[in-house]
């Protein structure tokens, strides 16, 4: 296994690769949701998220948490 680590914006150079390689099964993209969300922020993307990938299987699940700042005077989200 190769691990090719990308850094882009919302990681659209690393998808465009990926969209654009032999599909031999050899390349996989571990991508969050973002791969979907960008499409509706960034106009002429080089790849179409629903027709260039399928889902093979589930990674993880995400927990999200929502944080602020201790000295800010907020305990909870009601208050």
């Amino acid at each position: 296994m190769i691990v090719d680590n990308r850094d882009s914006a919302s990681g659209i150079g690393a998808a465009q690769i990926v969209a654009k390689a032999s599909p031999d099964g050899n390349t996989i993209l571990i991508y969050g949701t973002a791969l979907w969300t960008v499409a509706v922020m960034v106009d002429n993307l080089p790849y179409d998220p629903i027709k260039d990938y399928a889902p093979i299987t589930l990674v993880t699940r995400k927990t999200f948490s929502g944080l602020a700042w201790k000295r800010g005077g907020l305990r909870r989200a009601n208050s």
